[in-house]
């Protein structure tokens, strides 16, 4: 079962999990096998922990002398992917295989040619 699925099925079975980000984690963790105990140490410092990533990349968006040497290329590697949704790309389907837009362009490159020799040059 994909987490996707599991985290569904918790805060549908357990709604207090759905403000509660610690006890959600802790809970996914216990059902991987964890003790309650283990689960709670690691939901806590998961937590503190994804508060100091969201500080950083804040910081690093804002002041460029904390910036690594990685930074520029996760930026380039967002707009990309930002231009590409607009461009209307869609590399993933809803059930993770992914699409091949190749297919899709070559048609419509076909049918812009075809209408270039119909209306423009006057072929058939």
């Amino acid at each position: 079962m994909k987490t996707i699925d599991k985290v569904k099925k918790l805060l549908a079975e357990n709604p207090d999990l759905r403000d509660n980000r610690t006890h959600l984690i802790a809970q996914m963790l216990v059902r991987e096998g964890m003790t309650s105990e283990e689960a709670f140490i690691v939901a806590n410092n998961f937590t503190n922990a994804a508060s100091i990533v969201r500080a950083s990349c804040r910081l690093q968006q804002t002041k460029p002398e904390l910036r690594g040497k990685k930074y520029q290329s996760r930026v380039n590697k967002a707009e990309q992917d930002r231009v590409k949704e607009l461009l209307g790309y869609k590399p993933y389907a809803k059930d993770g295989v992914v699409e091949d837009n190749r297919s899709e362009f070559k048609k419509l490159s076909q049918d812009l040619q075809n209408h270039i020799n119909t209306h423009i040059f006057k072929k058939k």
